[in-house]
């Protein structure tokens, strides 16, 4: 079973303050940067409580994890000159630009807290973990592989990449594996049928 998780208001509104937070400390930054760090606290995330941060999917891209709604949402905004869609992910204080090829963030409102409405202190403080470590980096210096397990190269090595399995970032010898597995998987059930009777 696929770990597709159901993309509810709240989780949207979840996003988009942690797509401020990341972009309040590091901007401006290429969206490549965002994305690994966006993966990252997913990755650390899922590996303590067996579900996402911000329920994304990710696609296995030689360039880095992408996200692939923010993605599609990002090309689409720039591409089409297109307002941001109603169910955005991007919060109005995020800065667009585009220059020779290469798109960069910025946000210049708001304030480095865990007091956001949606915000908890778990994902705050991993956010914090990343920036400390990877806030300077630039996105290629930003190891991926040391948090995932391998688990985005398995994707970008095979012939056609696809989306990055969540189980593939946990610890296969570990004995808490299969049950967070299980956990995932149950979480995934239940938020789909909320989110199908809301």
């Amino acid at each position: 079973m696929k770990l597709i998780y159901p993309l509810t208001k709240q989780r949207r509104e979840h996003i988009k303050e942690i797509v401020t937070l990341f972009l309040l400390r590091v901007s401006p930054a290429p969206v490549e940067k965002l994305f690994r760090l966006m993966y990252l606290l997913d990755v650390i995330h899922f590996g303590g409580s067996a579900v996402t941060a911000t329920h994304l999917t990710y696609f296995g891209h030689s360039s880095g994890p992408i996200p692939i709604r923010l993605a599609s949402e990002l090309s689409s905004t720039f591409m089409g000159g297109l307002s941001q869609p109603k169910n955005s992910l991007l919060p109005q204080t995020v800065g667009i630009v585009i220059e020779r090829g290469s798109v960069t963030l910025s946000c210049t409102h708001g304030a480095w807290t865990d007091e956001y409405e949606y915000m908890s202190p778990h994902t705050f403080g991993i956010m914090e973990q990343l920036v400390r470590q990877y806030g300077d980096a630039e996105a290629r210096h930003i190891d991926v592989s040391a948090h995932d397990r391998g688990a985005w190269m398995k994707q970008v090595a095979r012939q056609k990449p696809g989306v990055i399995e969540w189980p593939d970032t946990l610890d296969a010898n570990d004995p808490r594996t299969p049950e967070m597995i299980n956990n995932a998987q149950a979480y995934v059930m239940r938020a789909k049928h909320l989110a199908s009777s809301a």
